[in-house]
């Protein structure tokens, strides 16, 4: 077990593992030992995609929770579905979130992790979260907000995705999807679980985090984004001009491929 902060709590039961934050253990203690079992479907909002998620409101609790299963993607995920060797990836996270959080960037609060033991090293979590009420993605929002709340958007995601990497912190896939607009442009990052912490900002991965969002535009909103938003989103990552030329070839670099590959398969970003 990683070493975790002072605020939370570890409940050991047989195979099963529960981490929650102390000013939540009333709330959810009795769900988390039984995996949720005893939320009745009239008190789920489900959501459907590749995680199966739902939220609901704890008794006792100020906010609602999400609830989702933390789930492999690719072809590991053929081969050992949603079991994970060790327990370090969720608690990965909640470092991440940790580190996100002193930023000052926006992103759901881990409020508990279940970590139920299949066979010798490998598990399957459940992690719990902060619902963020009246959020949507950018691959939603990008396509209606009016010129001037894009506009703004796009400037406060830029500042954000600024703060995370000056931060040290790196997003493991950064996309639209992932980007949540809340109010008139209150920007939150989610799906922290494969972030990169460094001690120093890492230039490489500036570039790498940059280039998959760049393609996640490409690919899902194409024409529907100028080369002028583009260009604004730069300007104020980057705080000026000087660098906004060198750093948008970078970014585009191999777009092409990515282009051809998605018309001929039609595969994701």
């Amino acid at each position: 077990m990683p070493s975790l902060p002072a605020d939370y709590d570890i409940i050991s039961d047989g195979s099963v593992t529960i981490v929650v934050r102390s000013d939540w253990k009333g709330a959810l203690l009795d769900d988390l030992r039984t995996d949720f079992s005893r939320v009745g479907e009239d008190r789920r909002k489900s959501f459907t995609g590749r995680v199966k998620h739902f939220s609901y409101q704890p008794q006792g609790a100020p906010d609602r929770v999400l609830v989702r299963k933390v789930v492999r993607g690719g072809l590991i995920a053929k081969l050992l579905g949603d079991l994970h060797w060790g327990m370090g990836r969720p608690f990965r996270e909640l470092y991440a979130v940790i580190r996100a959080r002193q930023a000052g960037l926006r992103v759901p609060e881990i409020v508990a992790v279940r970590a139920t033991r299949a066979w010798g090293p490998l598990y399957r979590f459940t992690v719990v979260v902060t619902e963020i009420g009246g959020a949507s993605d950018l691959l939603s929002l990008a396509p209606i907000l009016p010129p001037a709340q894009r506009h703004r958007a796009i400037g406060e995601v830029a500042e954000a995705v600024r703060k995370m990497h000056e931060a040290g912190l790196y997003h493991g896939d950064l996309n639209i999807k992932n980007i949540l607009i809340a109010g008139e442009s209150d920007v939150y990052l989610i799906d922290l679980d494969r972030a990169i912490l460094r001690d120093a900002r890492d230039t490489a991965l500036d570039f790498r985090n940059l280039s998959r969002l760049n393609r996640s535009v490409e690919k899902w909103l194409g024409g529907r984004v100028s080369r002028t938003d583009k260009l604004r989103f730069l300007l104020r990552y980057l705080g000026g001009r000087d660098r906004v030329r060198d750093v948008s070839r970078k970014c585009g670099s191999g777009l092409w491929l990515h282009r051809l590959w998605w018309a001929l398969t039609g595969a994701g970003a």
